[in-house]
């Protein structure tokens, strides 16, 4: 497991596969188990360095997390909403 800090964020990659044309990639932000997630390999490319790319997805784990909450409990939509307004 590759553990990687960003912005005083903790990004733990859970799994990470190649599927082809596609890096299915599982992570953890500060704790919280974001959906699996599938980039496109062409956004690899994209971030050339290792750092700009576990930054990446650090944010793209956070956006996840804040769509789909927890993966261990999502929200559900109307959970969505009314955490908006919080």
């Amino acid at each position: 497991m590759l553990v990687h800090y960003w912005q005083k964020r903790k990004l733990e990659i859970i799994e990470y596969h190649d599927r082809g044309d596609v890096l299915e990639v599982k992570v953890a932000v500060d704790g919280q188990l974001a959906l699996p997630m599938d980039i496109d390999k062409q956004v690899r490319d994209v971030y050339p360095g290792e750092d700009q790319w576990l930054d990446y997805l650090t944010q793209s784990g956070e956006t996840m997390l804040t769509i789909y909450g927890d993966a261990r409990e999502p929200m559900y939509v109307d959970e969505q909403v009314l955490a908006q307004y919080a």
